[in-house]
């Protein structure tokens, strides 16, 4: 018989909020049927962005977040881009390109004269700069809202790794504090955490104490996670991205 301390692991993924018929296909594609399965459905890797006050101070190709002030809108003929163009402090020119559909979207979230906080691939078109569908709008004040580190799921058609996070981190309270069986000098001497410390380092790269990140390590028998020493530089050969 299950241990009751684990009942809440083992509670059908519809018990999290925001879950329903459209949520629950495409998560049931990839398996994840209850709360446990969501929490063991790993990051492949992470998006890093980088807070930038200037254009000039970001790479082609780089993550960013980066605050700017929308001066003009442009259509680019019936079926082409909508970009609006932006300036940063220094007034150094971005254009946010937006494909498919009309402009509306793009009118409402980055209104003429009003600053606001983008974050996406920052790219070149031939000679102006742009990003392609920003991740993120917000207004300054709202910069909190942005991760700078973003996990990244294996995914199905009609999930996005930003909604699968935000369900992994629904489901991470209902994680309890499991009996180690380890002993405790082995795991001091090695660093080790425990498995529920190990199942939130998994999913997320932000702490309390500061950023961790976490490589696996095979023991006789079980795999382990633990933060990766001075010597062991990460990601290890073979799952460098």
């Amino acid at each position: 018989m299950r241990p009751e301390l684990l009942n809440p692991l083992f509670a059908e993924i519809e018990v999290l909020k925001g879950i329903g018929p459209a949520v629950a296909k495409p998560l049931a594609k990839l398996g994840l049927s209850r709360v446990v399965d969501l929490l063991f459905h790993l990051p492949t890797g992470s998006v890093h962005r980088r807070n930038v006050a200037r254009l000039d101070d970001a790479q082609d190709g780089t993550i960013i977040s980066i605050e700017v002030t929308p001066f003009q809108y442009r259509q680019g003929g019936a079926r082409g881009p909508f970009r609006v163009l932006a300036t940063d402090c220094v007034g150094d020119v971005l254009a946010l390109t937006f494909f498919g559909g009309g402009s509306g979207y793009a009118r409402k979230q980055l209104p003429l004269g009003e600053k606001r906080l983008v974050s996406g691939k920052l790219e070149f078109y031939g000679q102006e700069r742009q990003i392609i569908h920003p991740d993120n709008i917000v207004q300054p004040e709202e910069r909190s809202k942005v991760p700078q580190t973003e996990a990244i799921y294996p995914l199905s058609e009609g999930l996005t790794s930003r909604r699968l996070g935000q369900l992994v981190a629904q489901a991470m309270p209902r994680a309890p504090d499991l009996p180690e069986w380890i002993e405790s000098s082995l795991l001091g001497s090695r660093g080790w955490k425990s498995c529920k410390c190990c199942c939130f380092g998994a999913n997320r790269t932000g702490w309390t104490n500061g950023p961790t990140r976490w490589r696996r390590v095979q023991s006789p028998g079980r795999p382990s996670w633990r933060p990766p020493s001075s010597s062991s530089p990460w990601p290890p050969a073979g799952r460098r991205g």
